[in-house]
């Protein structure tokens, strides 16, 4: 039975959809600690995404429909989520965000030509960012 919860204790969740009709998907996820897990659907020609949580109980949730998915997406501390969810086919998606600390929920819905290339830093603990994207 100890050996079942130490097993449990180090789970970690992927979980990777890309769907491209041509073009390149590269999707490169680096995750340290104990309970982290990520959910990626991109439906692309292009994606480009990094992934990084060095921590516990971090999350990711990325939704998105669009020509072009470049995200490097890095939490650091514990507790941290990032969603992002956005079905605008025909922009480009590019984000940066890096979250350091503890309890930092991030959520970008939608993308416009304002938010390409968008970079988000939030340091600290318990704190919340939401950016809405509408064209």
């Amino acid at each position: 039975m100890k050996w079942f919860k130490m097993i449990l204790g180090m789970l970690l969740l992927v979980t990777i959809s890309s769907v491209a009709q041509e073009g390149r998907l590269s999707v490169y996820v680096n995750q340290i600690g104990d309970y982290n897990s990520l959910f990626s659907n991109t439906n692309t020609t292009h994606d480009q995404s990094i992934y990084n949580q060095f921590g516990n109980y971090n999350s990711v949730d990325v939704s998105v429909k669009s020509n072009v998915v470049n995200q490097n997406v890095e939490q650091f501390g514990n507790g941290n989520s990032f969603e992002n969810y956005s079905y605008n086919s025909f922009n480009r998606q590019e984000v940066e965000v890096m979250q350091k600390g503890n309890n930092i929920d991030i959520q970008v819905f939608g993308s416009n030509s304002m938010s390409e290339g968008m970079k988000i830093l939030v340091t600290g603990n318990d704190k919340a960012v939401i950016v809405r994207n509408y064209n």
